[in-house]
């Protein structure tokens, strides 16, 4: 009896484990991405979030599976940050719904951005990530494509600049954010024009929301001395800019 039970024990085990690598090996073959660990495939089954910070645009894990991406991909190519972070959501949603839509209105409304607030590790605070957000102008240049500008402040960085546009075609969604000013610590140039960006890749599949974001800087060569304090400060934002959009666009969706 007592051989059986473990013997039903072991087999349960095997099938659970035989079971789990067929869907994911199906779940990761219908997926823009690539590189995904067991342990990735595992959180995305059940609807959570992936993310990390990279070493190079080398290591994304977004796949150019479309028009969209390969933007998205030679955006960040060109750039070429050195404090880069990615986020992948693979999210059950209600079928027949405009999803989209709604995530680029949200998106589209940047004086909110100064509600978002991210954890300084250094400093043991919480700072917000934008302050005194000024919408300079929006605009319209074509079906399905808006633009907003805006100034910020970024403390301890002086007030800036930033583009922010939005391009809905079919069933994506792309989004990128970028400085179209320098950002200067007290008199230092920290970032040149166009060097700090966030971007959005959201895929619907009608019941499913395929989401990749990716964001992060260039910084001026002498700021690298300051190291992790720099990464602090520009990969922080960004994964509090990821925290937000998920909570305020993704998760009021999930099925």
């Amino acid at each position: 009896m007592l051989y059986n039970l473990k013997m039903n024990i072991i087999n349960r085990i095997l099938f659970s484990l035989i079971l789990f690598f067929s869907v994911s090996t199906v779940f990761s073959a219908d997926l823009p991405f690539k590189d995904l660990s067991d342990t990735d495939l595992e959180a995305l089954l059940h609807g959570e979030a992936v993310s990390g910070t990279l070493d190079s645009y080398k290591d994304i894990r977004l796949m150019p599976v479309d028009g969209e991406s390969q933007k998205l991909l030679k955006l960040l190519k060109k750039v070429d940050p050195n404090f880069l972070s990615e986020i992948i959501m693979v999210i059950p949603v209600q079928d027949g719904e405009d999803h989209l839509s709604f995530i680029r209105d949200i998106l589209m409304d940047v004086v909110q951005f100064d509600n978002i607030s991210y954890y300084s590790v250094r400093n043991k605070k919480v700072f917000p990530l934008f302050e005194d957000t000024e919408i300079t102008s929006v605009t319209h240049p074509s079906i399905g494509q808006s633009r907003v500008s805006a100034v910020h402040t970024m403390k301890p960085f002086r007030s800036h600049e930033n583009k922010y546009e939005y391009l809905l075609e079919g069933d994506t969604l792309y989004f990128t954010s970028t400085n179209t000013t320098p950002i200067y610590y007290n008199m230092f140039r920290a970032v040149k024009k166009g060097n700090m960006i966030n971007v959005l890749w959201i895929q619907d599949r009608g019941d499913t929301l395929i989401v990749y974001g990716a964001g992060g800087a260039a910084v001026s060569s002498f700021f690298n001395l300051f190291g992790d304090r720099l990464d602090d400060s520009f990969t922080g934002r960004v994964q509090a800019f990821f925290s937000w959009f998920y909570d305020t666009s993704i998760s009021v969706l999930i099925k």
